[in-house]
């Protein structure tokens, strides 16, 4: 298992800490597709 380097704050609460591992996991794919210029699977031609 791959441990995640999240900056974590006392005051935050589950549904925070569940959106920054999103972030950390699936936002870096997507950022790293942007960057590379590949298109989502989603959008259409």
């Amino acid at each position: 298992m791959k441990s995640l380097d999240i900056p974590l704050l006392q005051r935050d609460n589950i549904e925070k800490l569940q959106e920054k591992i999103i972030e950390s996991t699936i936002g870096y794919r997507l950022r790293s597709e942007a960057i590379q210029g590949k298109n989502s699977p989603n959008e259409r031609d």
